[in-house]
């Protein structure tokens, strides 16, 4: 069996004992999950500081910890910074400045923990200071695309559906569900096929979603429609 490639993984944090040590479960569990989808991909995480069993968090939490991590590392090999929770970037900054291999850095998406605010000032760090790197994140790091492509197939077909999804499609769904949507396109799961759509059959169809709770309001509902309306062109779904 072939040895897997190694990715080293660092973790910022706060400069508070207190946050680093609320926030270390979520860090973990996100840690986890990412470790999982990196070995489907065929690489190996590996921790490169440990978890301080005394602070109770695995957190870099300060610039002179971050640049004692990075003084025992290969710089030549890859990195990812994994963020779930809120960090500062000096702690890190120095040390991926001179690091020489590619670096990554990662976030949850989550509306409780700030791991994407977090990263995104990271990333404002490196690129002020003119540092390579690539960016991503997602909810639980287990996209279709991400599993089963390179990164460059799947940039190229991100930027074939950049203007596929309309305006109520991506006030509707996130992103995560337009990367799953992309992902069952591509698989063939999902056929999209422009045909004629009768909008009579749409405004009947939708009043009868919202007849239960209309009722239930006392709220009368009447849709009145000419007698004969000419069918528009959309684009359906096939599963």
């Amino acid at each position: 069996m072939a040895k897997l490639k190694t990715i080293l993984l660092v973790a910022n944090g706060d400069l508070r004992q207190s946050a680093n040590e609320v926030c270390w479960p979520a860090q973990h569990a996100m840690e986890q999950t990412l470790t999982a989808a990196v070995a489907k991909l065929g690489f190996k995480l590996v921790r490169a500081h440990p978890y301080k069993a005394a602070q109770k968090h695995g957190f870099i939490s300060s610039q002179k910890e971050g640049m004692e991590v990075f003084a025992g590392l290969d710089p030549k090999t890859p990195l990812i910074v994994a963020e779930a929770v809120w960090q500062y970037s000096h702690h890190l900054l120095a040390g991926l400045i001179s690091h020489q291999a590619p670096i990554l850095t990662v976030a949850n998406w989550s509306g409780t923990w700030p791991g994407l605010v977090g990263m995104l000032n990271l990333n404002g760090s490196l690129t002020k200071a003119g540092v390579k790197y690539s960016t991503l994140w997602s909810d639980d790091f287990s996209d279709a695309l991400s599993q089963s492509m390179a990164p460059e197939q799947a940039d190229a077909i991100f930027s074939g559906y950049a203007n596929a999804f309309t305006e109520a499609y991506r006030e509707a769904f996130g992103p995560t569900e337009a990367i799953l949507d992309i992902a069952k396109i591509e698989s063939g799961n999902i056929t999209l096929r422009r045909k004629p759509i009768n909008v009579a059959d749409i405004v009947r169809q939708s009043i009868q979603v919202v007849e239960g709770p209309a009722r239930a309001a006392t709220v009368t509902l009447d849709a009145k429609l000419p007698a004969r309306l000419r069918p528009v062109t959309g684009t359906c779904c096939h599963a």
